[in-house]
């Protein structure tokens, strides 16, 4: 297992063409190979089915953990609204060291949009060791569903909870 990476001061993780090292893509209950938009669409992984994810590398632990999500893209898809209605676009799972699930948490429906640039939420678990991202629901507005592209990651470590 590697070390963990060290989150003391913030620390960016490009997914535009690739990604990190570390990281593992997800999709169902399997790690697969990540797709990618082209750069003439802004990069990043493509978010274009339900169940994709990503997992994080191990981090080093603390009370709170930052994470800023990039989306590089957003893009028009043919789903139908009603299925992704009142629904989480995605979930988010923290692991402790020996891959227990420790903390849940949620990116809301109407938290991604065509001018969304970012989304960011906290987990808070001081063995918390690393976590994963998984599309629950496409974004929409009216009767368009969307799939997006994430750009990257920021994370950063807390030392207090609040």
């Amino acid at each position: 297992m590697a070390s963990p990476i060290d989150v003391t001061n913030w620390v960016n993780f490009d997914m535009s063409e690739e990604l990190p090292s570390f990281w593992r893509h997800i999709y169902g209950n399997n790690f697969t190979n990540a797709s990618f938009y082209a750069s003439s669409h802004g990069g990043g992984v493509k978010m274009d089915q339900l169940r994709k994810g990503l997992q994080s590398p191990i981090l080093n632990t603390w009370k709170k953990l930052e994470v800023r999500v990039t989306i590089s893209s957003v893009n028009n898809n043919s789903q139908n609204v009603n299925s992704h209605k009142n629904k989480p676009i995605m979930l988010i799972y923290g692991y402790d060291s020996a891959s227990n699930l420790i903390v849940q948490d949620e990116i809301a429906e109407g938290s991604i949009n065509a001018n969304t640039n970012e989304v960011h939420f906290y987990l808070r678990n001081e063995s918390l060791a690393y976590f994963e991202l998984r599309l629950n629901a496409f974004p929409y507005k009216g009767s368009q569903c969307y799939n997006f592209g994430i750009g990257g990651f920021f994370l950063k470590g807390w030392p207090c909870a609040s």
